[in-house]
């Protein structure tokens, strides 16, 4: 299967996106096909052997759309100065048509009284540059509906026409000296709509721009050029250039151009824009550095890992970019309703107006109720509803340091039950630190010193927790004469002429050491999860080492919400029960399973899935099929390759309160489109009935087709607006 993205040009309601994705998907060869009506995109996955892409381009423009394969922004299919050059005339045929009633001024010449063919002439001279102006409603409008799938240009294109039409109708009896018709010119009525129109949808189109902009800022982020360092020349490249190997130069102030991991010197680099952290991580040798993050302090060097498509911004970029193509469930009711709509509303108008000429109204009056049908019924509200909301919220998300993948998984956060979490590195900071020094002997900085002494090269974790422990203290290394290492048990050596061991509690007993005095202390440790590394000098037990995976300073917080909140908390683990138990009960977690293999874990979840929605939270290889199997599987971003490509949800930090984050955006968005579609259906409800006249068989007013034209616009705009709300969201 390959995949493709193509910009569609020419859609302007749901309608449009609905017909082209059930066209393409009923086509041979084509596996999946969906259309964003407000990224304008179509993402099409098909069968090269099948078919090839112009043929599925021909399919889409023979509906009346036109494709562009290369990925270009596209210039606005509404422009502001369209909508001013056609206000200015409609607002001067206004006044030449409806000036009487106020009692303005309008010279004998052409006023409707003393000259009434040349007052329809001048309205038709003033009708026809604004029907120029929205030429696009016809040349889109009429052909889809001549193919039998038309939309809301098809309406706005038979509600003016007809509007025109019967006008020039009414125009030639007045030339033919019949000035009764004079009454009967809808010239203003059309220029009317369609210059509200006009202003709803470069309303409707700027809105959506600004719904829009997050994966252009993220992209915006990385500079477009980089210091190179080359043969030793430091050259300005442009980033295009940067080859995986190179050494980039950063200085204080500039932002990264692209991934990679620091060779030389140290910086403190600001990831608020890519992660939501605030604080400046501090970065030297050997760490990791990320494109379109900003080097506040420091200089230095870094050797290029990743470029172009496969940094972690592009790739942040385009997975937004695919999130806001999926569609959520509740987007489908939009979808099917906007396929069946406009034919409905059609027919409806055209009941409407043949209802109330056998009724014995005139042709005029049932004109009227046929365009104000047509006008008032525009589904564009419904079709923006849900895909502005889950674009506003992706951004919205991203800008928090969560990464969604698709709108289904976005509104089914907030129906999760339970929550599920890996402990290495998950919950725990997923490297063992040194928690205790029992001192038996020695005392504390003095221990650390022999062990820190016995351990510098080794690369053991449980070594370099210790190394660590000892850099913070500031100890001094020693020399070591006969350093040897007794593999499952520990390191040895001479220390100033002192032998000394340092190992588990099998290599003591192993040499002769007494452990009696010690293991009081460490039966504790062991009680709290901890592994213990035992310290004896000249064969007497001196010191031991408790060490353990940390808890995440978040992570009692972050279960904390979630359980306040309804959520049942579950920590799984491959780790032993003990550790498992003692980490659990600092987490604050509702249950605990330990000494669960992968597939065990991918059991486990099946077994929670029984009548209730589970996401699970990890981080490792170990971790995927567990991911992959759960309603939600959010991996933390600084897991495994495997655990991101299995998850639905990636965390650009390591922050466990992201979790609860998710689950309230989710919960707001669901909110958000909600409250579209409800505005959306009650619309047209409320509107249509009162456009075909219902109002006026009780004595009402009947609804002028402009003021439909106003009450479609405010629909929309007012549809997207309430979406970009979520951008307000904390």
């Amino acid at each position: 299967m390959k995949k493709v993205t193509w910009q569609i040009t020419g859609m302007s309601c749901a309608a449009c996106s609905a017909r082209i994705e059930k066209v393409l998907n009923r086509t041979a060869g084509i596996d999946q096909a969906t259309v964003n009506l407000t990224a304008a995109k179509a993402y099409i996955t098909y069968d090269p052997k099948q078919i090839d892409e112009d043929a599925i381009c021909r399919r889409i423009e023979q509906l009346g759309f036109g494709v562009q394969r290369q990925q270009k922004d596209l210039e606005a299919v509404y422009r502001f100065s369209d909508f001013v050059a056609a206000a200015i005339l409609t607002l001067l045929l206004m006044y030449v048509a409806m000036g009487h009633m106020l009692s303005l001024p309008l010279p004998e010449a052409v006023s409707r009284h003393h000259a009434p063919l040349a007052y329809a002439l001048l309205q038709l001279v003033l009708t026809v540059p604004v029907l120029i102006i929205g030429r696009r409603f016809y040349v889109k409008g009429w052909p889809l509906l001549l193919k039998g799938s038309p939309n809301m240009d098809s309406l706005i294109a038979m509600g003016t026409s007809a509007a025109v039409v019967y006008s020039l109708y009414s125009l030639i009896l007045i030339a033919r000296g019949d000035a009764t018709y004079v009454e009967q010119l809808y010239f203003d009525s059309a220029a009317m709509i369609i210059t509200l129109v006009l202003l709803g949808k470069t309303l409707e189109e700027r809105a959506k721009g600004r719904a829009d902009t997050a994966v252009r800022q993220l992209l915006d982020l990385a500079p477009r050029q980089a210091q190179v360092i080359r043969e030793g020349q430091e050259l300005t490249l442009d980033v295009s250039q940067v080859l995986v190997g190179d050494t980039v130069l950063i200085r204080p102030g500039a932002s990264l151009p692209v991934d990679g991991q620091v060779i030389q010197g140290s910086g403190s680099i600001n990831e608020a824009y890519l992660t939501g952290e605030p604080i400046p991580r501090e970065v030297g040798v050997g760490d990791e550095v990320t494109g379109g993050t900003i080097n506040t302090n420091g200089s230095f060097s870094y050797r290029v890992t990743r470029v172009g498509s496969d940094t972690k911004l592009a790739q942040i970029a385009r997975l937004m970019e695919e999130a806001q193509a999926g569609k959520a469930p509740i987007a489908r009711l939009a979808d099917k309703v906007a396929g069946v709509f406009v034919p409905v509303v059609l027919g409806i108008a055209l009941v409407a107006a043949v209802c109330w000429l056998l009724g014995g109204q005139t042709v005029p009056f049932a004109l009227r109720v046929f365009i104000a049908v047509l006008v008032i019924a525009c589904p564009c509200a419904l079709g923006l509803a849900t895909p502005t909301a889950l674009t506003v919220a992706m951004g919205k998300a991203a800008q928090l340091g969560i990464l969604v993948k698709s709108g289904a998984i976005l509104e089914q956060a907030g129906h999760i039950d339970q929550v599920v979490f890996d402990k290495t590195g998950t919950v725990t900071k997923g490297r063992p630190e040194v928690v205790n020094v029992l001192e038996l002997g020695l005392e504390r900085h003095e221990a650390l010193n022999y062990a820190c002494s016995l351990e510098h090269f080794s690369e053991h974790p449980l070594a370099q927790a210790v190394l660590r422990a000892g850099e913070a203290e500031g100890v001094e290394l020693l020399p070591v004469d006969g350093l040897s290492t007794l593999t499952g048990l520990g390191v040895c050596g001479a220390i100033q002429g002192r032998r000394v061991l340092l190992g588990n509690d099998t290599l003591l007993l192993e040499q002769g050491c007494d452990l009696t005095a010690a293991l009081p202390l460490v039966q504790e440790e062991y009680g709290h999860g901890c592994t213990v590394v035992y310290l004896a000098v000249d064969g007497v037990t001196a010191a031991c080492f408790a060490l353990a995976d940390g808890l995440r300073t978040e992570s009692r917080e972050a279960i904390s919400e979630l359980r306040q909140n309804g959520r049942r908390t579950v920590l799984l683990t491959g780790d032993n029960q003990r550790a498992a138990a003692a980490i659990g009960a600092q987490a604050g977690v509702d249950d605990v399973i330990a000494n669960v293999l992968p597939d065990g874990k991918l059991n486990v979840i099946k077994e929670l899935q029984s009548g209730s929605k589970v996401m699970m939270v990890g981080d490792g290889v170990n971790d995927a099929p567990a991911l992959q199997q759960a309603d939600i599987g959010v991996a933390m971003g600084g897991g495994a390759d495997v655990a991101t490509e299995a998850a639905d949800v990636v965390f650009l930090h390591d922050d466990l309160r992201l979790t609860y984050t998710l689950l309230r955006l989710s919960r707001a968005t669901i909110r958000n489109i909600k409250q579209n579609l409800t505005w959306a259906f009650c619309y047209n409800i409320i509107g249509i009935p009162i456009a075909a006249g219902v109002l006026y068989l009780f004595g009402g007013p009947l609804l002028h087709p402009a003021v439909g034209a106003v009450a479609m616009s405010l629909s929309s705009f007012s549809v997207v607006s309430n979406a970009l709300r979520l951008k307000r969201f904390k």
